[in-house]
């Protein structure tokens, strides 16, 4: 008996997933898929035909990006720490950070707070979201 739940562990242990708090440089966030804060109190995902939108633990929206209807399904950070949103064809949509920096990554941190950083861990951009709610 030991041995097969043992077994059905093993199994079992690469299908356990864990959501990202960091976006890497060339990396796509695609619509369905979720960054989550390391303290799980926030998710960075898209809604409503291509709004990307920061949401609490109940759910409340604390960002969005404002791109209603706008059918983006993908979230790139090229290599210069630009961020963009994309379209199902990888064509991007009028929205970016318009930021530079070699080999910077996106965060969702702690706060709610969603911050591209650069390599040298400056912050580059930010939403500028925060909700003490969790904590």
């Amino acid at each position: 008996m030991l041995k097969k739940v043992l077994f059905s562990l093993i199994i079992s242990l690469p299908f356990v997933a864990s959501a990202k708090s960091i976006l890497e440089p060339g990396e796509t966030l695609v619509a369905g898929r979720v960054l989550q804060s390391p303290n799980l109190c926030f998710t960075l995902g898209f809604r409503d035909q291509g709004n990307l939108v920061i949401t609490n633990r109940s759910g409340k929206v604390i960002w969005s990006s404002n791109t209603y209807n706008t059918f983006a399904t993908q979230l790139y950070i090229d290599y210069g720490s630009n961020l963009k949103l994309l379209n199902s064809t990888g064509a991007p949509i009028n929205w970016q950070t318009n930021t530079s920096g070699a080999f910077g990554f996106l965060r969702l941190q702690n706060d709610g707070n969603l911050v591209i950083y650069s390599d040298a861990f400056k912050p580059l951009w930010y939403t500028g979201s925060y909700d003490a709610s969790c904590g």
